[in-house]
């Protein structure tokens, strides 16, 4: 079983969790306050095959359910410290409702769970367009 210590920049502590990270052996750190430290490293790689699937929105008492329509790449801008290639994802709903920009949990069958900022971008006679970018 892998392990993973992370520090937490607001407490100065660090937090010691099993990996159950199910992309890969990258470890997924749960912080006393809830924050989920490791999938900041997110890699478009990541997404590969996840085009065209369901993500299980969250919204507490209610799921909305969201398709990833599109990966794409960013133009990169290379800087001291960079420590991934940025890039989008879109993602559509069938929904009327427009839902706020934020932080939502997404729960997707071969990624688990993960935590994105979402932006509603368009409305379309598809429904609603939302944008994660990860730079």
């Amino acid at each position: 079983m892998l392990l993973a210590v992370e520090i937490c920049e607001k407490c100065e502590r660090h937090s010691v969790t099993p990996n159950p990270s199910p992309l890969d052996s990258r470890p997924r750190v749960r912080h006393p306050s809830g924050t989920i430290f490791g999938w900041d490293m997110l890699q478009i790689q990541d997404f590969g095959g996840a085009q065209g699937q369901t993500f299980d929105l969250d919204m507490g008492t209610a799921t909305i359910t969201l398709t990833l329509d599109t990966i794409a790449p960013l133009p990169v801008h290379r800087f001291p410290g960079m420590m991934r290639d940025p890039f989008s994802l879109l993602f559509r709903s069938s929904s009327p409702v427009v839902l706020p920009q934020r932080i939502y949990k997404l729960s997707n069958q071969r990624m688990g769970d993960i935590d994105v900022f979402l932006v509603p971008i368009a409305r379309d006679v598809q429904g609603i367009a939302y944008q994660a970018v990860f730079n």
